[in-house]
């Protein structure tokens, strides 16, 4: 006991001096913030108003100092709540004595350059969240370092105090993990790079080379850890990644308010953040709805529809999603872009500048590029050819006309006859070259208006709305009866200029064929949270749209909500989509809630009748038994929902699931 009490002093003092420490850090921030600013004003001072470009390189360098100095004060400020969550002391093998390493949120150094804190995402902190006490081992960038980890220690620090601290083996593991859980959700999900679990751990720190697909069972705690990857990504290849690089894909508007709010936390909040229909819009253009798709999950769940009608809704969201159905639309681009290539010489003054079969050949094979960029390739070699070939055609175009003058200068004699005759030769040659500049200036623009204007909605809704066309296309992958279906809910969107979510994905792959994107669409690496209710095709469209295979794919295939569009199985998009080159993981623990509502959720996916749903495993944490409750109406479960929740809300008791 007293070893213990002299333990706490002593990690009293070591945190009071870590506090001073970034008091100090906020206070030189401050100052050179300062510095910089006295110096940016007094060199704009002494600049005149000639010196524009240096006041401009003045100005962004001053507003990048005071960003970067914004960025370090916010991370000091958050350091000074609490500086770091454990301790381990580790040996490196032969070494005598071990040295005691404190991990946080983030590395902080003193003045002089020494680590005090240690980073979460550095190489030796992995000891903490992959290893027991003994013999362990971390990559590091230099090699595996072998040694001997000789303590593990958790914090509970609040408002720069120190509340608790508590020393880890196995089975202290878990009575920290539950004392964890039981604290509010908010400050749970912000501190969750505190209790992340060996499972999780391996996860953020899989390698980058192959896409990732992660089955997670409900309160695994996958859109935690899909955000921890992204910041451990981010710092380890920080030479080779920005935060722009990375890209997020969230099921709604909520995942984004709650991924906004933690990434600050995490020290990345300039990631791209999107739901996948805003990323739709941004690529396609969004001249259109999008449906309410909780339409048809209403009309699959109603009494009142008709089985034939539940059937074609399933069919037809199936077939929207298929690898089937991309590969009709990469021939129906084929399609467009081979009958609108005009069978027609560019000719200009009579001359042919370029053949039909030219023109043609500089279309097709320049095949990789989407079709808007070949026609520009075009537009600019037509116009190079252009330039080239004016002045030749335009000193044809004088010759016979300077001949004949200098003839009639040699051979007539001098009078009004021959001044007549020159004039008039003149005004002609002019007249002439007139006409031909002014054929040249549009020259090229009026060939480019052969190639018919491509419309991607228009043309998407006409290979819809063509049932023979669609199933010529698909082959025996797509029976008429469906097809038949497609078109007419076409049409209907049509009319209300509405698309589905399933035409979202088709629709970006027609626009990155026919038009092309632009270049700030593209990420290096996407990570995608709730993905279970997505397509085969949507996971092949973004990886050609976004140009990368560096991929993190969470779900859980048990919680999909449009099973009718998304998928069965994760088998799928690593063979079909990834080709096989994937690394898949499986979360079958949760940390959400208590036994008694997982069991009770495991008995609801047991009716399902499919083994390849994942269980989930609950942490052990008891609460109140599930009830259920039976209604007779709307009307009834409406009301019954408000009472519920009314009685919470006396309690104080406010539930945000995520």
């Amino acid at each position: 006991m007293a070893n213990k009490e002299l333990e706490l002093k002593q990690e009293k003092v070591r945190l009071e001096e870590t506090i001073q420490t970034v008091k100090a850090l906020i206070q030189g921030v401050d100052s050179l913030e300062e510095s910089q600013r006295k110096e940016a004003q007094e060199l704009l001072h002494n600049l005149s108003y000639s010196d524009i470009n240096q006041q401009l390189g003045i100005m962004t360098t001053s507003a990048q100092n005071e960003e970067d100095a914004q960025n370090r004060r916010r991370q000091y400020l958050r350091a000074l709540k609490s500086p770091y969550f454990c301790r381990i002391d580790f040996a490196e093998e032969h070494a005598k004595e071990p040295k005691a390493f404190y991990i946080g949120k983030s590395g902080l150094s003193d003045h002089s350059g020494g680590q005090i804190v240690l980073d979460w995402r550095t190489p030796i902190a992995n000891v903490y969240y992959a290893n027991t006490i003994g013999k362990v081992s971390y990559m590091a960038p230099g090699g595996k370092i072998n040694g001997n980890l000789s303590l593990k220690r958790h914090y509970l620090i609040e408002d720069g105090k120190l509340e608790s601290m508590m020393d880890v083996d196995v089975s202290a593991n878990d009575d920290f993990l539950q004392m964890a859980l039981g604290d509010s959700k908010d400050n749970r999900l912000k501190d969750i790079v505190s209790t992340i679990q060996s499972e999780q751990n391996e996860i953020i720190r899989a390698p980058l080379s192959v896409p990732l697909v992660v089955q997670g069972v409900a309160g695994s705690g996958k859109t935690t850890i899909a955000l921890h990857r992204i910041a451990y990504l981010i710092y380890t290849y920080q030479k080779d990644f920005s935060a722009h690089d990375f890209l997020i894909i969230a099921p709604n508007d909520l995942f984004l308010d709650y991924i906004s709010a933690v990434l600050p936390e995490l020290g990345v909040d300039q990631v791209r953040q999107s739901t996948f229909i805003k990323l739709a819009s941004s690529i396609t253009g969004g001249k259109y709805k999008v449906a309410d798709s909780n339409a048809k999950l209403a009309a699959l769940i109603s009494p009142k529809t008709d089985e034939k009608e539940k059937a074609l809704i399933k069919k037809a969201g199936r077939f929207k999603g298929s690898l089937v159905f991309l590969e009709a639309l990469e021939q129906y681009v084929l399609e467009l872009t081979e009958k609108t290539v005009p069978d027609k010489d560019f000719v200009l003054w009579g001359h042919v500048l370029y053949t039909s079969q030219q023109v043609q050949r500089e279309i097709f094979l320049k095949s990789d590029a989407g079709w808007a960029e070949r026609l520009e390739s075009l537009r600019n070699r037509l116009k190079i050819n252009v330039k080239k070939m004016r002045d030749k055609i335009e000193e044809e175009l004088q010759k016979p006309y300077d001949d004949e003058i200098e003839y009639l200068h040699n051979h007539m004699a001098v009078g009004e006859e021959r001044r007549t005759r020159i004039i008039d030769l003149i005004n002609k040659r002019d007249q002439a070259e007139e006409e031909f500049k002014k054929e040249c200036k549009p020259a090229v623009s009026v060939y480019m208006d052969n190639f018919p204007k491509i419309d991607v909605l228009k043309d998407y809704r006409r290979l819809l709305s063509d049932p023979e066309k669609l199933c010529h296309l698909c082959g025996s992958a797509l029976i008429p009866e469906v097809a038949e279906y497609v078109a007419g809910q076409c049409q209907l969107m049509s009319k209300k200029n509405m698309v589905e979510i399933e035409d979202l994905a088709p629709l970006m792959f027609l626009q990155m064929k026919l038009k092309g994107i632009d270049d700030t669409i593209p990420a290096r690496f996407v990570a995608i949270d709730e993905a279970q209710d997505f397509s085969e095709l949507q996971f092949a469209v973004l990886k050609q749209v976004l140009r990368t295979d560096k991929f993190s794919i969470l779900g859980d295939l048990s919680q999909g909500i449009h099973g009718y569009r998304g998928i069965d199985t994760w088998d799928t998009i690593c063979k079909d989509v990834f080709h096989g080159i994937c690394e898949y993981r499986v979360l079958e623990q949760s940390y959400r809630t208590t036994i008694e509502i997982m069991d009770f959720a495991n008995q609801v996916l047991s009716l399902i009748q499919d083994e390849s749903l994942v269980r989930a495993k609950p942490v052990v944490r008891h609460g109140d038994r599930p009830q259920c409750i039976t209604v007779s109406s709307e009307k009834q479960l409406f009301e019954a929902i408000a009472e519920k929740v009314n009685r919470y809300e006396n309690r104080n008791r406010r539930q945000e699931n995520i």
